[in-house]
């Protein structure tokens, strides 16, 4: 009869069981990239949004500072700004989205075409064939 040490208990596991592996969760490169995009567009959106003037005020008001932005005035460039933003922002990416697949999908091909090229040229001079 074998002794068993204290720290390790025994388990009866099935043999089918799979064995739990933890690894860390990874960062892909798509996912970074998405993020990123993401940010930028809120970012880009309040930098718009702050020099409207009644959304500054409403976050002085918030913040409990002075409003230093007069609210009078029909200027309504910057909210249309915001606007034109918030709405082409997601064309805008569809499309820098498919020229980047596109672009992808062109050096894939050019890459299996000078592959297939180097075998064809390969196999000339293999005596196996």
């Amino acid at each position: 009869m074998a002794i068993l040490p204290a720290s390790s208990p025994l388990k009866e596991q099935s043999p089918f069981a799979s064995q739990s592996q933890s690894t860390a969760p990874t960062v892909r490169l798509w996912m970074l990239f998405a993020s990123m995009m993401v940010f930028a567009g809120i970012s880009l959106l309040l930098a718009i949004a702050a020099r409207i003037p009644s959304f500054s005020n409403s976050l002085r008001d918030l913040f409990g500072s002075p409003n230093k932005l007069p609210t009078g005035g029909n200027e309504r460039s910057t909210h249309l700004l915001l606007l034109l933003v918030c709405y082409c922002s997601p064309m805008l990416m569809m499309f820098w989205v498919s020229m980047l697949r596109r672009f992808i999908l062109f050096q894939q091909r050019r890459l299996d075409q000078r592959l297939r090229r180097e075998q064809i040229e390969d196999s000339e001079f293999n005596m196996e064939s």
